[in-house]
């Protein structure tokens, strides 16, 4: 059984794949949903909706409510974190990477204006991602991640207005693998099989 393991690792690794453990997150247009509670207090750091989905239901888009802290994936050639307020305004956050760009904070969103509770996308309780995202009033921060695997946690370290509680998104991007297009590997054929035929023409 360990000579399997072992030799499933192996593989995984002669193929440019990292393994990840934990509670995976998948990198790509997905938005994740968490819940965070009063900053400087342990229920800041924030924590995933959990397999019940107990947070309140986004819109454009619906997020993935069903994920759990900490937020783990990997990422073969690096990408990037986007971390995105939502509802009331005035939350901010700090991002920590606990493993693939080393131990620790990797950032804080946007310093923004902390009114009294205020929600500019709609009533108490609305959490507009399309909205939130275009209107720079709420807290936002995207963050650049080196190459292997990552492991996420999110604290708030400001509630917004009087809150004590809200609920946030983030986004992963993986940077593209560089590998050429089919198209562009046709293209490359055919300028190097003429490149053969003139030199042969050329020769005779």
């Amino acid at each position: 059984m360990k000579k399997t393991i072992r030799f499933v690792a192996l593989s995984a690794l002669a193929l440019g794949v990292v393994p990840v453990f934990g509670a995976a997150v998948t990198p790509g247009p997905t938005w994740y949903e968490f819940d965070f509670g009063t900053a400087g207090q342990s229920s800041a750091h924030a924590v995933g909706c959990g397999t019940s989905g107990t947070c309140t239901q986004t819109q454009n888009p619906v997020a993935d409510r069903t994920n759990t802290a900490p937020w783990t994936f990997s990422l073969l050639n690096g990408g990037s974190i986007f971390v995105l307020d939502l509802g009331d305004v005035g939350d901010r956050f700090e991002v920590f990477d606990n493993t693939g760009n080393g131990i620790g904070s990797i950032g804080l969103t946007s310093d923004v204006a902390n009114p009294a509770t205020t929600n500019p996308c709609g009533a108490t309780g609305v959490l507009d991602i399309a909205c939130s995202q275009g209107n720079n009033a709420y807290s936002r921060g995207l963050f650049s991640l080196g190459s292997g695997n990552h492991s996420i946690t999110i604290d708030v370290v400001r509630n917004a207005g009087t809150t004590t509680f809200g609920q946030a998104v983030f986004q992963v991007t993986a940077a593209p693998s560089g590998v050429p297009e089919p198209g562009t590997l046709i293209l490359m054929g055919t300028g190097l099989l003429g490149l053969v035929y003139l030199r042969r023409r050329h020769v005779l």
